[in-house]
């Protein structure tokens, strides 16, 4: 299991002038000692020339980060997106070593579509359905 955190980088002010915030994301294996299911992630990577420079450093940097905490039994699903969606790793082994060469060497280039990496989520991360043959009650 993982334990999710998140902050703004600054409070939140109501102006007439646009201004950018940066959210803060922390995932932590927690500590438990239990075993878990395996975790099945796919990270779709903004590659758009608007990410270049900076932006798309620490992108990378948190990529790589959020990979690097994969058991070998998770399972990793791994694309870039600008004008087009390219499938880079499709449900490999979480502790894939490639993983970490394929995100260094992605660059900025093209127009962002959203729309077609969201598209490439439903096709990485299927949902299953789950038959429940005995009654649920909630309580």
């Amino acid at each position: 299991m993982l334990d999710f955190q998140s902050d703004w980088d600054r409070p939140y002010q109501l102006s007439s002038q646009s201004a950018d915030h940066l959210l803060r994301v922390r995932l932590t294996p927690t500590t438990s000692g239990q075993r878990t299911l395996p975790l099945h992630l796919a990270i779709a990577l903004d590659t758009s020339q608007s990410m270049q420079g900076e932006k798309l450093e620490a992108a990378k940097r948190a990529c790589a980060t959020v990979i690097s905490q994969l058991r070998p039994e998770d399972k990793l699903s791994l694309a870039s997106y600008s004008h087009q969606v390219q499938n880079q790793l499709s449900q490999v082994s979480g502790n894939a070593p490639q993983a970490q060469q394929i995100i260094e060497k992605l660059r900025a280039d093209g127009t962002t579509r959203m729309d077609l990496a969201l598209n490439w989520f439903q096709s990485a991360l299927p949902l299953s359905l789950i038959h429940i043959s005995e009654p649920t009650r909630l309580r």
